[in-house]
């Protein structure tokens, strides 16, 4: 449109040799714009010849600015999402994604995208990553973008170990995870799906957390979550632990049989089976020496072929995967 001009009649002083490509510099345009030119030459009688055809041109598009990152991932695969502002008269972008500052080690090397975002996967967990973007058109590429640093989510938690399992309380522990900025800790009560209060996502920055305050003998299961400035990594699959069982209480001997008789006890929770040892001898203290064991997966025993008209003592503890109660 010659009404829009942005040059209207420019001179420059040419050069008579016909050998000479003649060219003038134009500065101060908009970036990624069209612009229409013609040129006509004047001689040194002031004759004009005619204008030369109408040429079309775009200039290079405005470096992008990274706005950010979003979509933060780390199912199916670690990653996150790259946004940046939109160049005018671009055609497409080229991303640079290097996890060094001085982009030597590229992950991506100038990966074309044509929207001004992109879903960047399968990156590796709890690393930095480096960013730059180029807008590209038919005239050329803009300079990179300012650098934007960013980092996957962190890998979840390994080795989640068990330690020091008391009737209620144990140690839980397990290794670090790269570039994390915290751990949240889940303890589940066997068949809930709702945490305890005093466990529910509890924070920590050490990789080991004392859980106490629990049933005797119960079953739990453990979740952890991992942090940093990409996000929440997904939980740890459940790690189980059955705690010591309690101490066998309230033991009864009823049922006399002959040279013999029936024990029964309160069934505890998480026992597996019943320990039952019985003796009648004494050291010279007056302990019972024990010296017959038996096992027992109900709560109750029926000892029998004793001797006859004779003292007996009498013990019980209960026994699971995990270790064995106090004796009674």
């Amino acid at each position: 449109n010659i009404n829009n001009k942005v040059l209207d009649r420019m001179p420059f002083q040419g050069d008579s040799n016909e050998q000479i490509l003649h060219s003038y510099e134009l500065c101060g345009l908009e970036a990624g714009t069209v612009y229409y030119y013609r040129i006509r030459s004047k001689n040194e009688n002031g004759e004009i010849s005619d204008w030369s055809n109408v040429v079309e041109t775009i200039t290079i598009p405005a470096d992008p600015i990274i706005t950010g990152f979003s979509d933060c991932q780390d199912t199916p695969s670690f990653g996150f999402r790259l946004n940046w502002t939109n160049s005018k008269g671009s055609n497409h972008y080229l991303i640079d994604l290097s996890d060094d500052p001085n982009f030597d080690n590229l992950v991506l090397d100038s990966y074309l995208v044509t929207q001004n975002s992109y879903l960047i996967q399968e990156l590796e967990a709890g690393t930095n990553f480096y960013s730059r973007i180029r807008a590209v058109n038919n005239s050329g590429s803009s300079s990179n973008s300012a650098i934007s640093k960013t980092q996957s989510r962190p890998p979840k938690p390994t080795n989640i170990t068990f330690s020091n399992i008391l009737e209620t309380e144990f140690m839980l522990s397990w290794d670090p995870s790269k570039l994390n900025d915290g751990y949240m800790v889940s303890v589940y009560p066997s068949g809930s799906s709702t945490p305890l209060s005093q466990y529910n996502r509890k924070r920590t920055d050490h990789t080991s957390m004392e859980v106490t305050g629990l049933n005797k003998g119960g079953t739990y299961s453990v979740v952890l979550h991992v942090e940093n400035d990409c996000g929440e990594t997904s939980g740890t699959s459940p790690e189980t632990i059955t705690l010591i069982p309690d101490k066998v209480k309230n033991i009864t001997a009823d049922t006399c049989t002959l040279y013999g008789f029936k024990l029964s006890w309160p069934d505890l929770d998480g026992t597996s089976q019943y320990e039952i040892q019985y003796t009648n001898s004494i050291d010279s203290n007056g302990f019972p020496i024990y010296n017959t064991t038996k096992t027992s997966s109900t709560n109750s025993y029926v000892i029998s072929n004793l001797l006859a008209g004779t003292r007996y003592w009498y013990r019980v503890r209960a026994i699971n995967a995990t270790g064995s109660g106090d004796y009674s």
